[in-house]
């Protein structure tokens, strides 16, 4: 007995029952091409992977949940990833995944387990604007790469134990890259310099707000 599906799609829900006494060949199917992976919002909170506050989105537990948040985000039509007293290493399943196109909002607060090193790989979220970063050391981020290769208008770096002299790169390279209308965030670190006095000024003049001790 021979059947032929004309080229026919199966998934991997779908069968095909045959009741034959004898020996079948079947050609002319293929396997359905992979569709993407919808999530709703009930499901991702029913496996754990998302919490609410106050209407916002937050995403918890290790680098794996962050990969599958990375995944969903398009289909929830978020551009905004707050990690909060996580305990990820790395960044890699965000800024590896499609969401490294559409996230525009960042937040890091509590991260303890994220090494500096990482950060270094945000500039492959070639739309991020907001980077929110709280509670954890950063003065060993490398800000003058993140900052002149992303557009951020907003910087908030509060309690970061970030030096005077990182501090004063800060405002100097935001001074550099030249964006308008931003906020700028460095307040409970150690302070700024005078080193940093005219990009301070500048940024003022370019509609820039800045919080310092």
């Amino acid at each position: 007995v021979s059947l032929n599906l004309n080229e026919q799609s199966l998934g991997n829900d779908d069968y095909l029952q045959i009741e034959t006494d004898y020996i079948c060949t079947i050609t002319g199917f293929k396997k359905k091409e992979d569709e993407k992976v919808k999530y709703s919002t009930g499901e991702l909170l029913q496996a754990g992977l998302l919490t609410f506050n106050n209407g916002r989105v937050f995403f918890q537990e290790n680098n794996k949940t962050l990969e599958l948040y990375a995944q969903a985000m398009v289909d929830l039509s978020t551009d905004i990833v707050i990690l909060a007293n996580s305990g990820i290493t790395s960044l890699n399943g965000l800024v590896n995944s499609e969401a490294r196109e559409i996230v525009t909002q960042l937040t890091i607060n509590n991260c303890d387990y994220l090494p500096n090193s990482e950060f270094l790989k945000l500039v492959n979220l070639v739309n991020l604007t907001t980077l929110i970063c709280r509670n954890t050391s950063r003065d060993k981020v490398d800000w003058r790469t993140i900052i002149q290769a992303l557009n951020l208008t907003v910087i908030d770096l509060l309690l970061c134990w970030l030096t005077q002299e990182t501090a004063d790169l800060i405002c100097r390279e935001l001074d550099n890259k030249g964006n308008i209308n931003g906020h700028l965030n460095l307040s409970n670190n150690n302070g700024v310099t005078t080193a940093s006095q005219t990009a301070r000024n500048n940024l003022i003049a370019k509609g820039w707000t800045i919080l310092t001790n």
